[in-house]
């Protein structure tokens, strides 16, 4: 929230001129640098005080009033635009004064329906945020802020007492936290380098010849600004943990002058700037906003900020946040930042791009096999028995199997995943097959352990039934990992409804029961904002308690939904369509945790939803399946693509390229001589790509037996791709005879693909 002092001096300017200098100098830090100011004002502007085309063509207007009456200015704008035929998609406007919420959208319905342009309208808090969170706004408008020149001075951040706190602050964290048993810090924690991203979203994964590990509290010494990347369980968040509290001994030591500040970005709002966040990590050494801008324009912080991909996901609050991370950086001074992301959600554009001192990438590396023996040795004191029947369970000694990325037992090599392996082992006697086995047993384990419950009528069922319903409502509202109290607390209720009405809950089911249950059982954690106003108490949040919890939830709103379906039904229920189709890198753990708690029949329906998606979610929910269970689940999927004749043409490609299953290679050649010409074509090109793109293996071996078998077909478009195929076999010189032979072919556009091929190939 804005501070009191800077709206109050906002709402009371007179000077028109420079508040329309003060609008357009903070809609361009705001991202609106193509806005160009028109002079004198008055009439002759048209309505407009600023113009400029965006970079996806729009044409954007700016309006700017000073006028109590904001809307009869804003409409008698609109109106002089409209009449003088001056060319718009979307108009800024910017007022002093503060609509209520419910004015500012009747005013921008008004403008789509009456002229069809976007109407954004930026109140006196949106200025007030800006002007706190830029103090050079304040600087070069000084005349629009009196009341600055009559300070207090400005109390200096006590750093020792902040740097002293963090071990405390760190127990608190770890008690939080321990009903995952997530304690990465029992781990010597090291990070590979990622080279630099090229084109497309990830940076490219570790080259051949990387560097070696850098042990995880080196990172800041590594560059002004790195990024550590990581998967959901990996160690990430005790990660910035261990570095700060080493950065706190040795600044303490004298041995570093970079005070170590935690800060959570989830708790990001276009309210809660960057600046704002990292003032709260000194609210309990008493120091205000001004004390930490004071800090941030003149010390030396180590700024640890955790969580990247839990910024808002709602495209206008993400960029948003954006250009309030790109800001901050470009004004980062002699400041060091290491900042934390989710592997599948990096997008290196977050990062400002700084010339001199550009962000180097390291990814947390997966612990060794001797790290994992040795953990699991400590967790068996006096039972070495236990111990090495884990150990045979987790096949440690199975070198390509321990390597192998798509192997259940490869999750061992994240630390919270193998402290969960080994407490489910300790009360189960056996490993679980799959991660999202793993994850149940967990979940209902965390609702046994309250001695006292207000909602005794909650059973694992209906517990994982309210918590699914508050994900979704979570991922509606597009707030993931935190979400407002007021959308929590709604899902439960919506979860409790759902529940009585099939009569799974009694009907005096109590939302608030359920809530201090959930709570109690740290599923969810209450986050307090600061601020004593009624606005601020509206915005309480609260927090899964880790990714893993809000991912099973999800899973468990996907598994209902599939439940509904059956073989061959198009699509999933609405907004879940939708979802797998544009949020994938949210929905890949919920989905493999699904595909791991269904039934046979039902998996192949969900990852049926997935293939027709024909993006790459398919293939990474199958990362932990057993080779042979998911062989079998995905020569089920290409049996329903099969007898779907549409679905050949369009779907084969993606669920028979899913993975190296020799049944998929017998199953093409069996189905190819009842198909028509069209499909014949398709399957003897999947059956290329799939010889090519598994080469070496005894599927693709089988692949190319079947190439071969079509060398000699009488289509022209089957030999070109059954040849295309044998080339890598041991049929070469017939399949070289056959391309030769294809130079000649009657249809045009086979002469073309075999010079193509040729070219590619330096033939």
């Amino acid at each position: 929230m804005p501070s009191a002092a800077t709206t109050l001096q906002l709402s009371q300017i007179t000077d028109a001129l420079g508040f329309e200098r003060l609008c357009m100098d903070a809609l361009v830090r705001d991202g609106l640098t193509y806005l160009r100011q028109l002079g004198g004002g008055g009439p002759g502007d048209g309505g407009r005080d600023a113009v400029g085309t965006a970079p996806d063509g729009t044409e954007v207007i700016a309006a700017f009033s000073l006028r109590k009456d904001w809307n009869r200015k804003l409409l008698s704008d609109l109106k002089r635009i409209h009449n003088l035929g001056h060319p718009c998609d979307r108009v800024v406007f910017v007022t002093n004064q503060q609509p209520v919420v419910a004015q500012q959208e009747k005013a921008r319905v008004y403008v789509r329906e009456t002229y069809g342009w976007a109407l954004d309208i930026r109140d006196v808090q949106w200025l007030s945020t800006m002007a706190d969170l830029h103090p050079e706004l304040r600087q070069n408008h000084a005349g629009l802020f009196p009341f600055d020149h009559m300070r207090r001075p400005v109390l200096p951040v006590d750093l020792e007492a902040h740097v002293r706190s963090l071990e405390n602050a760190y127990r608190v964290w770890r008690e939080q936290y321990s009903p995952l048993m997530a304690d990465a810090y029992e781990f010597d924690l090291h990070a590979l380098k990622r080279p630099p991203p090229a084109r497309g979203k990830v940076a490219s994964p570790p080259a051949p010849a990387s560097p070696p590990q850098v042990p995880v509290t080196d990172l800041p010494a590594q560059a002004k600004v790195t990024v550590l990347l990581g998967e959901s369980g990996s160690g990430k968040t005790t990660t910035l943990w261990r570095i700060a509290l080493d950065h706190a001994h040795r600044w303490l030591g004298g041995q570093t002058s970079y005070a170590p500040v935690l800060v959570d970005l989830k708790h990001w709002t276009p309210d809660t700037p960057i600046r704002h966040l990292i003032a709260r990590a000194f609210t309990h050494v008493n120091a205000d906003q001004d004390a930490v801008n004071a800090l941030l324009q003149g010390g030396q912080l180590l700024l640890l900020l955790d969580g990247l991909n839990e910024l808002p996901a709602s495209p206008a609050e993400r960029g948003q946040a954006q250009r309030d991370i790109h800001a901050f950086f470009q004004g980062l001074g002699e400041h060091r930042v290491v900042v934390s992301c989710r592997t599948p959600d990096f997008e290196p554009a977050f990062i400002a791009a700084d010339q001199e001192h550009p962000p180097v990438t390291y990814e947390t590396a997966r612990l060794s096999a001797a790290q994992v023996h040795d953990y699991v040795i400590r967790r068996f004191p006096g039972d070495h028995d236990c111990a090495q029947a884990l150990l045979t369970q987790l096949r440690i000694d199975d070198r390509a199997l321990w390597d192998n990325a798509a192997s259940f037992v490869h999750l061992a090599r994240l630390p919270l995943h193998l402290q969960l392996l080994v407490e489910d082992f300790m009360a189960t006697g056996e490993v679980p097959r799959n991660k999202g086995t793993l994850l149940q047993r967990l979940i209902r384990r965390m609702g046994r352990t309250a001695v006292t419950r207000r909602a005794p009528y909650l059973d694992d069922h209906t517990r994982e039934s309210v918590l699914s319903t508050v994900a979704h409502r979570g991922v509606t509202s597009q707030r993931y990992l935190t979400l407002p109290v007021t959308v929590a607390r709604q899902g439960v209720a919506d979860g409790l409804t759902a529940l009585i009405q099939t009569h799974e809950l009694p009907s005096d089911a109590n939302v608030a029961a359920v809530w201090t249950d959930l709570l109690s059982d740290n599923y969810l954690t209450f986050t307090r904002v600061e601020g004593e106003s009624a606005v601020s108490r509206d915005r309480n949040e609260v927090q899964w308690l880790h990714q893993t919890v809000f991912d099973y939830s999800l899973a468990q709103t996907l598994i209902r939904a599939v439940q509904l379906l059956g073989p061959g039904d198009q699509a999933l229920p609405a907004p879940l369509d939708k979802w797998l189709a544009t949020l994938p890198e949210i929905l890949d753990q919920p989905c493999q945790i699904a595909l791991g708690l269904l039934p046979q029949q039902e998996r192949v329906v969900l990852l049926d939803q997935l293939v027709r998606q024909r993006n790459s979610l398919a293939g990474r929910v199958l990362v932990g399946e057993e080779p042979a269970a998911a062989d079998l689940l995905i020569v089920e999927s290409l049996e329903l693509v099969l007898q779907d004749d549409p679905r050949v043409l369009t779907d084969l490609r993606h669920v028979a390229l899913l993975r190296p299953s020799v049944g998929v290679a017998t199953r093409l050649i069996e189905v190819f001589r009842y198909r028509s010409v069209e499909e014949k074509r398709e399957i003897v090109r999947v059956n290329c790509a799939f010889a090519i793109k598994y080469q070496d293996t005894p599927a693709a071996r089988r692949a190319l037996r079947s190439a071969h078998t079509w060398l000699g077909n009488r289509d022209e478009w089957v030999k070109f791709y059954a040849a295309q195929a044998a080339w890598g076999g041991p049929q070469r010189g017939e399949a070289g005879q056959v391309l030769q032979q294809l130079r000649q072919a009657r249809d045009p556009d086979v002469r073309r693909a075999v010079a193509t091929l040729a070219k590619s190939w330096g033939a």
